[in-house]
């Protein structure tokens, strides 16, 4: 896979529309339902322990996300001043450049640090 897929498919994440069976399975068992993880330390759980392990992994990366813009645009809070301005399609296209830089840059450093 290219860097430049992979850049592509990173973005489209976000856009990618949910299983259609989560919310199924959810709705149909009870929260103490027992299943199994295999790769987990203790593969016998509840459903209960899989949605506090999906909660805590989408906060995780939510997180990390939250960094990474902190980073870039210097705002920081709900309430940032850059997430309520309105910019036009230079100030967009001069920003993704920017990311785009910046994932160049940790890529070609991740490549270096594996050699």
């Amino acid at each position: 896979m290219s860097r430049r897929s992979t850049c592509v498919a990173i973005c489209a994440v976000p856009r990618a529309p949910a299983p259609t069976g989560r919310p199924r399975t959810i709705n149909a068992l009870a929260i103490d339902a027992p299943g199994h993880v295999p790769w987990w330390p203790r593969p016998a759980v509840m459903l209960f322990n899989v949605l506090v392990h999906m909660l805590t992994e989408t906060s995780r990366h939510a997180g990390h996300a939250d960094i990474l813009r902190e980073q870039l645009d210097r705002s920081t809070g709900a309430t940032a001043h850059f997430a309520t301005q309105q910019h036009d399609t230079a100030f967009w296209d001069a920003r993704r450049a920017k990311i785009e830089q910046a994932a160049t840059a940790a890529a070609a450093k991740l490549d270096h640090d594996q050699l």
